[in-house]
């Protein structure tokens, strides 16, 4: 990429940041945004929302993530009391863990060599390698 093309290319980001603050200010009401508080809402609402610089930019790429968004609520029947505030927080990612290494499986994909090796060589049962909140879900 030349100079110039890198030039235009970055008053190109800068132009849509810019329209993208207007909107920000304008939809803030009377509480009027200068660029850089600007940028940090739009930051904000990115990280809120898992959203990236092309998902802001890109039509396309902002429908289909809508697309998205709005079939996962519709196959999950999520309420919009559901999405109002932090995800509910996961007890542990992991159902599997070694008790001497520390080692951990989710239990998806492939069964891993340190859970096969605890299984049948060094005579751990399952339940004992099972996480508790695994555990609690079982019953």
């Amino acid at each position: 990429m030349t100079l110039l093309t890198a030039s235009t290319h970055t008053h190109g980001h800068e132009a849509e940041l810019s329209s993208l603050a207007f909107q920000a200010a304008s939809t803030v009401g009377d509480a009027a945004l200068d660029r850089e508080g600007a940028l940090r809402e739009i930051c904000r609402l990115m990280t809120q929302f898992h959203l990236s610089p092309v998902e802001l930019v890109d039509p396309a790429e902002r429908q289909a993530a809508l697309g998205k968004a709005r079939r996962l609520v519709e196959f999950w029947r999520i309420t919009p009391e559901e999405l109002d505030g932090p995800p509910p927080a996961r007890q542990s990612p992991y159902r599997y863990t070694h008790p001497k290494t520390g080692q951990t499986w989710d239990g998806l994909g492939r069964q891993p060599d340190w859970l096969r090796r605890c299984l049948l060589t060094e005579g751990y049962r399952l339940d004992e390698v099972r996480t508790p909140t695994a555990a609690a879900s079982l019953n």
